[in-house]
């Protein structure tokens, strides 16, 4: 005669279901902050990027009437985003002049510190966009900041 034993007894029964459904709601929680950071350090990215391409064009272009359109302009192509709440600001200095020699932008307040190398002229371009994560518990909210310095290739005379 066999005596055949069973390896788990009814106690066991539906445990691994229960185990299921107790690590789910984590593993959800887990992989929602882990996209909803993604998006958020994506848009930081695509705002340095824009901020990046207008200061190289800005240096590359001479002052005049459509400078600041120009630089604005390679900006809104390079972010790609929605710009609506986005304040922009770009500026041509020359070093030593307490006046900037273009600027635009609206709300531009306190330049950020400029390469301390520059020499003759230079451009500076920040930006910042309010921005937001929703978590499982709250919302957390702050500013995304980018800032580029290139240096003007036109020379002394900006």
């Amino acid at each position: 005669m066999k005596v055949h034993r069973r390896v788990g007894g009814r106690a066991e029964r539906g445990a691994a279901a229960v185990e299921f459904a107790l690590v789910v709601p984590l593993l959800a929680m887990l992989l929602i902050g882990v996209v909803t950071v993604a998006v958020t350090y994506n848009k930081k990215i695509a705002l340095a990027n824009g901020v990046r391409e207008a200061a190289r064009v800005g240096a590359t272009l001479p002052s005049g009437s459509s400078w600041g359109t120009s630089v604005k302009g390679q900006f809104d192509a390079a972010f790609a985003e929605d710009a609506a709440d986005i304040t922009f600001c770009a500026r041509l200095r020359k070093v030593g002049v307490v006046t900037p020699v273009q600027t635009v932008g609206t709300g531009c307040g306190t330049e950020p510190a400029a390469a301390s190398s520059a020499t003759g002229c230079y451009v500076t371009v920040w930006a910042t966009k309010p921005a937001s994560m929703d978590w499982v518990l709250g919302r957390s909210s702050f500013t995304l900041t980018a800032q580029s310095v290139a240096v003007y290739d036109r020379g002394q005379s900006c």
